[in-house]
């Protein structure tokens, strides 16, 4: 019953009580068989997925092994026909350039302002500086 996949949870059954050492029932029962209860509901449902991985796997091999063997079949006949040519240039394979700043691209301008919003941007700012500067002081 215990396999080595699955984790078990220890529930303390066994509470001694005042009356020496005689062992007794927990006063949690109910809550102890309801774990145990959705322990094995759990463990059943892994296994019923297992099982239906299984099937899927074992629909999706029988049709995946047939296939390349008939594409091979297809290209050896291929090359029986065809007369034997200069073998074909292969181009290197040329490493993409990584940005030396990491892939970050970098600020991009707002354009969505006017120049006259800007320069009223800028005067605000400016008078909102000087306001905290006097408050500082």
């Amino acid at each position: 019953m215990m396999n080595e996949g699955v984790r078990d949870f220890h529930f303390n059954v066994n509470v001694r009580g005042n009356k020496g050492s005689k062992a007794q029932m927990a006063n949690n029962e109910d809550s102890f068989l309801r774990a145990m209860e959705i322990q094995d509901r759990k463990r059943e449902i892994k296994e019923l997925e297992q099982i239906e991985e299984e099937k899927i796997r074992a629909a999706q091999a029988p049709l995946e092994a047939p296939a390349p063997v008939e594409e091979v079949a297809e290209v050896v006949v291929a090359e029986a026909e065809a007369p034997v040519s200069e073998t074909p240039s292969v181009e290197p394979i040329k490493p993409s350039v990584k940005p030396a700043s990491g892939g970050v691209p970098g600020p991009t301008p707002r354009s969505d302002f006017t120049s006259e919003e800007k320069a009223l941007m800028l005067k605000r700012a400016k008078a909102h500086a000087a306001e905290v500067r006097a408050r500082n002081k």
